[in-house]
């Protein structure tokens, strides 16, 4: 019997709203508050923390903009107090699995958190280690998952490292681009598009995506 993993992304406030089935590790991609006010990040990690999963993983999004503003290590004890995992550009071995997880994703727009250019994030994503089962990040690679009105709009420099450097990967969970929610296997590994609301944010699109691995 495999390791039940509950997926998702993008909730944007809504996530009382949502159905969480019971699980080994519950995964959030991101993007949980509108713009990080410290009322909506308090609300969603004391619901986060109450999930029915042993291990629970969180990675920040490009809306969590007032809360990148603090100091990183004050930033993770928060997350920490709640009895979560938070993967910033890091790896953590949970129920014998390797997840790395980065909030980072393509720059576009003004005023956004965690936004870089492709540069910067080759940078970032060549410190990945090569026997991670699980990546965890905001922003999809390109091609996968990652269409939107603007195009396929996801990072080239992830899709590269994935690519090239990756052989044990299993399972990539990301969001962002909330129009390609979904799931998408390509014979190595799947990938998961985990984004919960639809467009505009206030509406709920659907609950959780889980597989098993």
């Amino acid at each position: 019997m495999g390791i039940k993993i509950t997926c998702i992304s993008d909730t944007h406030n809504q996530h009382k709203k949502i159905v969480v089935p019971k699980s080994d590790i519950i995964i959030h991609a991101g993007d949980f508050t509108s713009r990080g006010y410290s009322g909506e990040v308090e609300d969603f990690l004391k619901w986060f923390s109450k999930q029915n999963a042993t291990h629970k993983v969180l990675v920040l999004g490009n809306h969590e903009v007032e809360l990148s503003k603090k100091p990183f290590q004050e930033i993770r004890q928060l997350v920490k107090d709640h009895g979560i995992i938070l993967l910033h550009n890091s790896h953590v071995v949970v129920a014998g699995l390797k997840i790395y997880g980065s909030p980072f994703s393509t720059e576009f727009g003004n005023g956004w958190a965690y936004n870089a250019n492709e540069k910067l994030l080759a940078q970032m994503y060549k410190d990945i280690e090569p026997d991670i089962d699980i990546l965890v990040t905001h922003g999809p690679a390109k091609g996968r998952l990652d269409l939107c009105p603007g195009g396929n709009v996801g990072s080239q420099s992830l899709a590269d490292w994935i690519n090239n450097f990756s052989w044990r990967l299993k399972l990539h969970v990301t969001g962002h681009i909330h129009e390609s929610r979904g799931t998408l296997f390509n014979g190595k590994y799947l990938t998961v598009n985990a984004a919960i609301c639809g467009i505009p944010y206030a509406d709920l699109l659907t609950n959780p995506i889980t597989v098993e691995i």
